[in-house]
């Protein structure tokens, strides 16, 4: 102990900023890998090869241990975590389990527009156990943010992904800590795009 989740992000797109709601949309593959001990491999099997991963149908999940996840914030959610549609399992010969899922989500973001239209939002993803302090779970996590650059959509703003502050990776709940990974969504409103429609337009008119 503790127990470690290591996480992988790779961020697809910001689809949607919502900001009467304050919500993002997030399109992502969400990677989770965990050491499962009680795991019992035959490795001298023709399957493996040396650290290979071999395949597993979702519906196996139900056999194994599965850790107790927590995603701050979630307003909407495409689906639940460890469902059969667009996820796998891969176990390899060290006893780790690698659990993928494809992930649209939207995220509560509480925004300050005071520097309107100036001004620039922090969102957070964060996930974390649901149940254990960090004396029994810790997490390590790694963004893999270029593919924003390579499937994101145009939008209004300029949008930048980037890792969570080590002060941030905690957080304290009725007198326990618990360890939490995830990114930070930063996003700038373009002031291009604000001159032309706006300014412009204004002094036009005047």
């Amino acid at each position: 102990m503790p127990w470690n989740y290591y996480f992988d992000f790779y961020i697809l797109d910001v689809h949607e900023i919502d900001e009467h709601s304050q919500t993002l949309k997030i399109s992502m593959y969400f990677e989770l890998k965990w050491h499962e001990p009680r795991l019992r491999t035959n490795k001298s099997a023709n399957e493996w090869r040396e650290n290979d991963y071999i395949s597993t149908s979702t519906l196996n999940s139900k056999y194994f241990w599965r850790p107790d996840l927590d995603i701050y914030g979630v307003a909407k959610s495409s689906r639940q975590l460890f469902m059969k549609d667009l996820s796998g399992i891969l176990i390899n010969k060290q006893q780790k389990i690698l659990y993928s899922l494809r992930l649209d989500i939207t995220l509560s973001c509480q925004m300050d527009f005071n520097r309107y239209p100036f001004d620039s939002q922090k969102c957070p993803f964060r996930v974390s156990s649901y149940f254990d302090d960090d004396k029994m779970v810790s997490c390590t996590s790694k963004l893999h943010h270029h593919y924003l650059d390579e499937f994101a959509r145009t939008l209004q703003y300029s949008i930048s992904i980037n890792e969570m502050a080590p002060e941030n990776r905690t957080t304290a709940y009725l007198g326990q800590s618990y360890s939490r990974c995830g990114f930070i969504v930063l996003y700038t409103r373009s002031k291009t795009q604000l001159f032309f429609q706006v300014y412009l337009t204004a002094g036009m008119l005047v």
